[in-house]
């Protein structure tokens, strides 16, 4: 029985640890919206930002806001503030990057769109 109980502790830690291991960009929107809360624009091309390995390796996470400034016959972003930095400028950069390639559909998109973005960080990933 006890061994049972120390294999079964093992598995889960070893579960835990994969898990905590896991670093990711959360949310990836489809759709996204105004900052008033009202409008609501489909995205067509939105690539999640990257988690630079440098920042993923000391284990370093945040959560950030970003406002993209869309010019709507096009649909594209030509420029994102950042409304709440990440509180790592490397995070901060990547977003930046990522959210100037986002395309949403032309003629519907909201002039300013709010993007929520948190990276996860549990513990810096084993090599």
């Amino acid at each position: 029985m006890q061994r049972r109980i120390t294999t079964a502790a093992l598995l889960l830690t070893l579960i835990a640890t994969a898990i905590a291991q896991d670093v990711s960009v959360s949310p990836r929107p489809y759709f996204a919206v105004s900052p008033d809360g009202h409008a609501k624009s489909r995205t067509l091309f939105s690539p999640k930002p990257e988690y630079p390995e440098s920042v993923r390796k000391r284990g370093l996470g945040g959560k950030g806001e970003f406002l993209m400034h869309v010019d709507r016959p096009t649909g594209k972003v030509n420029s994102v503030d950042v409304a709440k930095s990440t509180g790592v400028p490397a995070l901060d950069e990547s977003c930046i990057r990522a959210f100037l390639q986002w395309r949403f559909v032309p003629k519907t998109a909201a002039p300013i769109i709010h993007c929520p973005v948190r990276f996860y960080a549990h513990a810096p990933r084993n090599q």
